[in-house]
């Protein structure tokens, strides 16, 4: 349903511009809604259970040997950096704890997944991906790992799960394909004899899995990311089983799809179009896979594609850190935590698709499992001072003087994306590798109706009007009209040291209202960051800043001027002093809030909060100096 602050905008616009259609439909919606679940409630009562779970097809009889999808050879396991976390993982799960979403563990009972808090963990554990992490520490000879595989994959592989709602859901399928080539592909590394009997097994599965996609390919979304994951998902059935009929038509049905959405959904900057750096970075591993399967089936890449992979790769080493951070704008994906997508850039590296050394210096197994040759890692390039990729609305600031980096993000386009959220605008700012100013996040899991909020403005690093953020949620979005929704803005770079946003988002609350900000790296290492927002009337003004988990100073508020002052020292004396000039007759306050860590997974943080009613135009700023006197 419409929240609250928007309807009441959307209502008065109405009125305003007698658009009488719309504001009446907006009244009614709610008793429309109402009676439609009653409606359906009536419909389906007394009508007979249908089982979501087919039976199980029959496929043809496959071997046992294993053939890489995307490299020539399986790599000599020795040689594979194995992560160390994999001990801990194998007897976390010999406890019965499983990773799920986002990678946390938890409890499982494979007889009662539906009792599962949040319903993306059930998703998880059909997406096999724990069974991926098994077949990579029976590699890594990890004591009890081969025991508990040959334990759960077949009792897995064996139950039918006639009655389970998820196991066929598409998207689950497309990933449960993935998760079954990465297990083919680490149990001819691990050349275990045992694990070998279970290959037939597998092809059988994902066989079946490829068959059921085919003709469930979520199309009814439109343009959107669940469409190159079920392609990812075919193509990769059809290049592990190159010796089933179906896999040409597989294939086919793939490139299509690419064909038809790639370009629409990887900008001409290669900014991939759902407005999250999370999707961004997942997605690039999607984009890897197509480029590398056309090459091993003598197909061409859409058009353009050829050049928005390798810039698609280019924006997600701006964005993943040489830390293995990422900022989160937008929501944060269930599927893989950047850790697990860490050496994914290493590979576009050795694939010549990313053109640049990886900012993060990190081959993981997940490199080899691309990689035929996997070299050593030439040290990072210098990174550029500045970077804008004005097309999904991206731009990088960097100071070596002052360690800083500064990423803005506000997609120019009028359009919501799937995984976008209303904070058009919003940054993060570092400092010596520490969040002075941190993106909180989003996610959405649909057994959290409460996370809607971390959508809206009141949570992410923006300014809001009487409620209203500078964009609108994906939520808000389908009760909207074309006419009243936000027409964009720009993101311009400026003379590679400032970063200048202009938003018209809050014209839907009046039409002469316009924001700029401005994000400026001065000569001396110092970052200013400047609001003014231009208009008429009065306005309830709210602006936040997520401070991370740093323990920053109480503000100290100077009586004559208004101005408040923070401060914080890093363990060998290093500081930063931050100072909020706010707009007259508001308060500046440090409010307990979470951010996202990853999906599911918030912790505990602080944040900046300047409120009051004001009279437009207005204009504050802040400014983050840094004191690095006493390592000289």
């Amino acid at each position: 349903m419409l929240s609250g602050f928007e309807r009441n905008s959307l209502l008065r616009q109405c009125w305003q511009q007698g658009h009488w259609a719309d504001g009446l439909g907006t009244i009614v919606r709610p008793m429309r809604s109402s009676l439609h679940r009653m409606r359906r409630k009536m419909l389906h009562r007394g009508s007979p259970s249908v089982n979501v779970a087919e039976q199980v097809l029959t496929a043809p009889a496959f071997s046992e040997s294993i053939r890489p999808a995307f490299c020539e050879k399986i790599p000599d396991a020795t040689d594979v950096p194995f992560p160390k976390r994999l001990v801990d993982d194998v007897n976390r799960m010999a406890q019965g704890s499983y990773p799920l979403a986002g990678g946390a563990f938890r409890s499982v009972d494979s007889s009662a997944l539906d009792q599962l808090a949040d319903l993306e963990d059930w998703h998880a554990y059909h997406r096999m991906y724990w069974a991926v992490r098994l077949s990579q520490a029976v590699c890594a000879r990890v004591p009890g790992a081969e025991k508990l595989f040959l334990a759960e994959v077949p009792r897995w592989l064996k139950n039918a799960w006639l009655d389970d709602s998820v196991v066929g859901h598409s998207y689950t399928t497309s990933e449960r394909i993935a998760s079954f080539n990465e297990i083919l592909f680490w149990i001819g590394a691990s050349k275990s004899t045992e694990l070998l009997a279970v290959a037939g097994s597998l092809k059988n599965r994902m066989w079946q899995d490829a068959c059921r996609l085919q003709d469930r390919m979520e199309f009814a979304l439109g343009v959107h990311n669940h469409l190159l994951n079920n392609a990812r998902g075919l193509l990769i059935a059809a290049l592990a089983l190159p010796e089933c009929k179906e896999a040409r038509e597989w294939s086919d049905r793939a490139f299509q799809v690419w064909e038809d959405l790639g370009p629409k959904l990887i900008l001409e900057d290669g900014t991939f179009g759902e407005q999250s750096s999370h999707y961004h970075l997942l997605l690039c591993r999607t984009a890897l896979e197509y480029w590398l399967a056309a090459a091993r089936l003598g197909r061409e890449l859409a058009p353009g594609l050829r050049e928005r992979i390798p810039a698609m790769f280019r924006l997600a080493n701006d964005l993943l850190r040489a830390d293995g951070s990422l900022p989160r704008f937008g929501d944060v994906c269930p599927d893989h935590g950047v850790e697990e997508l860490r050496g994914l850039m290493a590979a576009g590296y050795f694939l010549g698709i990313l053109d640049e050394s990886p900012a993060e210096r990190c081959v993981t197994p997940l490199t080899f499992y691309y990689c035929d040759r996997v070299g050593h890692l030439p040290p990072s390039d210098r990174l550029a001072p500045a970077r804008h990729y004005p097309a999904g609305g991206f731009a990088f600031l960097r100071s070596e003087s002052a360690p800083v980096d500064l990423v803005v993000h506000a997609d120019p386009r009028p359009e919501v994306g799937t995984h976008g959220d209303a904070g058009r605008g919003s940054f993060e700012l570092r400092w010596r590798n520490h969040f002075l100013v941190r993106e909180p996040g989003s996610f959405l899991g649909p057994t959290k109706p409460g996370q809607i909020q971390r959508r809206t403005g009141r949570i992410q690093n923006v300014t809001c009007l009487n409620g209203l953020a500078p964009g609108v949620t994906p939520e808000d979005r389908q009760y909207l009209p074309e006419w009243y929704l936000p027409k964009g803005g720009t993101l311009d770079l400026i003379n590679n040291s400032a970063i200048q946003l202009r938003c018209e988002g809050f014209r839907r609350l009046r039409p002469d209202i316009f924001l700029f900000r401005t994000w400026q790296l001065d000569d001396s290492g110092c970052v200013s960051f400047s609001e003014r927002i231009e208009g008429s009337g009065e306005a309830g003004f709210e602006s936040r800043m997520c401070l991370g988990d740093l323990p920053w100073s109480e503000p100290v508020q100077d009586d004559a001027s208004d101005v408040s002052r923070m401060r914080w020292q890093d363990a060998d004396g290093a500081s930063v002093q931050m100072t909020v000039h706010p707009p007259q007759g508001t308060k500046v306050s440090v409010d307990p809030c979470t951010f996202v860590a990853e999906y599911g997974q918030q912790k505990p943080g602080r944040m900046l909060r300047v409120a009051g009613d004001q009279r437009l135009p207005l204009e504050w700023r802040v400014k983050w100096e840094f004191n690095l006197e006493c390592l000289q």
